[in-house]
């Protein structure tokens, strides 16, 4: 039954999708999507990428459990599952696993007097520490990298984001990475000891020639017409500047990145000052126009 509601799903995800989406997926080019923190679900907004046959999605997470939906895969995208933890550079680590599993880091919890009144504390305490065996996120990657592949990263992980970072500055530096969601605190102290914070990933993003160009603020508490809550994370999302992208492919895969985040105006702009992009992304299509395909 399980298996007959996913082929529903996957026929849906397809055929009924918007066409937007559809035409994207198709004109794909070979990447790999890196998926730090993959627990419970697959990272729908990169639907684009799922779509494509030409994609490797790496799944990642140290909880077994949590993978459990990747039984029932219903993408194109081939799937690779890694269970296991990553950290900077590999070797045992601290894991500091919290009362709901889903708040567990490699990064110490240590709840400031003035977070108290609102965090969740049930969330976090009791706190167990355990040894664990991580692979370094490079040791990791260099398993499923070929040439000429760009590469996608969304980093989940409670804290830890920054240090994920820093061990793929190999691939920064040979421009091999094209985009990167990743979650970051806006707190002056995180409940993580020494978490990744928002204006610390931005500037060293922005050394490797990357930009901003979508950002979702999450409050401690969903705002309501009467409440109004303060920022506690967000889900920080940087592309490479599209003035440093030179190969064509990575250019078309650029743009199936802006897709993810409907991001047309980008899109329309890209696409319309790039003759090679023009001509490669309507090579086998007939309607001639991105304008046709996005109604701008």
């Amino acid at each position: 039954m399980i298996k007959i509601k996913n082929l529903i799903k996957n026929f849906m995800d397809y055929f009924f999708e918007d066409k937007i989406v559809k035409f994207f997926s198709e004109k794909v080019k070979n990447n790999i999507c890196i998926d730090v923190g993959a627990a419970k679900f697959e990272h729908l907004p990169w639907k684009t990428f799922l779509l494509s046959e030409n994609t490797k999605w790496i799944a990642i997470d140290p909880n077994k459990q949590s993978l459990d939906y990747l039984k029932f895969w219903r993408w194109k995208a081939k799937l690779f599952e890694e269970n296991t933890a990553v950290s900077q550079n590999g070797g045992e680590m601290n894991l500091y696993v919290t009362n709901v599993p889903t708040g567990s880091s490699l990064k110490k919890i240590n709840i400031d007097q003035n977070l108290k009144n609102r965090v969740d504390l049930n969330y976090f305490y009791p706190v167990k520490e355990v040894k664990i065996q991580t692979d370094s996120i490079q040791n990791l990657l260099e398993k499923y990298y070929e040439n000429n592949f760009d590469i996608f990263i969304k980093i989940d992980i409670q804290g830890y984001g920054m240090e994920i970072l820093k061990g793929l500055e190999t691939y920064f530096k040979s421009n091999k990475i094209l985009g990167i969601e990743i979650e970051c605190s806006l707190l002056s102290d995180p409940p993580y000891e020494n978490a990744s914070k928002f204006n610390d990933i931005s500037i060293f993003l922005e050394k490797f020639n990357f930009e901003l160009i979508h950002l979702n603020v999450i409050n401690f508490k969903k705002n309501s017409k009467k409440n109004k809550y303060i920022p506690n994370e967000c889900d920080a999302v940087f592309s490479m500047k599209q003035n440093k992208v030179k190969n064509t492919d990575s250019k078309i895969n650029l743009l199936c990145f802006y897709n993810c985040y409907q991001l047309f105006d980008e899109i329309k702009s890209y696409y319309e000052n790039d003759d090679e992009l023009k001509k490669e992304l309507f090579k086998h299509h007939r309607s001639g126009s991105l304008k046709k395909i996005l109604k701008i």
